[in-house]
């Protein structure tokens, strides 16, 4: 039995015996400690395995959109695989999950900043101006919505056209309320008036005529419409939203329904009548010319 000084229960050595010596791997003891005791031993135990979270980093990390994900596992599994005292391996795999993330993550930062830069322009740009002119037109102002309006259009349109315009699509989905705001609102509008827009690209490009349709959702008292502006490209300078850039403009509604403001339908063309031709005259027959008269013959004559 292995003798401890700290064990009360070890026989006493005998007189004239050498009494154990104690220190480090003496005895076959666990690290700096006396013979029989067993410490807590941290080296390594049979063969290391590769480290889940390491894995699961790396896939986060190519994944993209899960990319700051991959990073913070990839942080944790070399924390991870350091304290493991070799039994773990895959330190390659988290480097390079953390490497490979904060690349996404800087894709992904970039896009986001670039897509919220895009939709304050196209807000600028598109939804206020034609929120307001659809205000204005609600609201009876003529004289403003007519801003945006191309000279030929303002020249064309009367005041009595846009009040009717204006009772038509009130009668299909109520007054106008706004254009939506934000990202998730306008995703939203264009998501409930999808498959209203399928139907209308064909249609549309039957009365384009060198303009530019833009679809802008709209929110009306009695549900969500799209109002489609039609912009003279023709006209070098002229962007859209600016002052004297609407061509036309179209409401579509859910139900698929079209309303113009001007109908473009061309108007059918008018058949030319062709005259009969004119036969000419019969020509009359040249008058026969009398036979000569031949003189009589002299008596007594051959």
């Amino acid at each position: 039995m292995s003798q401890s000084p700290n064990n009360p229960y070890a026989p006493r050595p005998t007189p004239g015996s050498t009494p154990p010596v104690f220190g480090p791997n003496v005895g076959g003891g666990g690290r700096g400690g006396p013979p029989g005791y067993e410490m807590w031993d941290d080296r390594p135990r049979g063969e290391p395995t590769l480290s889940v979270m390491a894995v699961l980093a790396l896939i986060f990390s190519i994944l993209c959109l899960t990319a700051p994900v991959g990073v913070i596992l990839g942080i944790a599994a070399l924390v991870l695989i350091a304290g493991s005292g070799g039994r773990k391996y895959g330190k390659g795999l988290a480097i390079s999950a953390i490497v490979v993330g904060l690349l996404f993550t800087t894709f992904i930062g970039a896009i986001a900043i670039g897509g919220r830069q895009m939709l304050k322009l196209a807000e600028q740009q598109a939804f206020a101006p034609v929120g307001e002119m659809m205000t204005a037109i609600e609201t009876q102002d003529h004289a403003k919505a007519r801003v945006m309006f191309t000279d030929a259009l303002s020249a064309q349109v009367s005041d009595a056209q846009l009040d009717a315009f204006r009772d038509q699509y009130r009668t299909e989905l109520g007054a106008f309320k706004n254009v939506p705001a934000g990202l998730g609102n306008i995703i939203q509008a264009y998501s409930q008036s999808g498959p209203a827009m399928q139907q209308m690209q064909a249609r549309m490009a039957q009365h384009s005529r060198g303009q530019t349709d833009i679809p802008i959702p709209g929110v009306f008292e009695n549900g969500s419409g799209i109002v489609v502006v039609q912009l003279n490209t023709s006209s070098p300078g002229v962007a859209p939203g600016s002052a004297k850039s609407v061509q036309n403009i179209a409401l579509l509604t859910n139900s698929g329904k079209l309303i113009w403001l001007v109908d473009p339908a061309p108007a059918p063309e008018a058949v030319p009548t062709v005259a009969e031709p004119k036969l000419p005259a019969p020509l009359e027959p040249a008058p026969v010319p009398a036979p000569a008269a031949v003189p009589p013959a002299a008596p007594g004559g051959f």
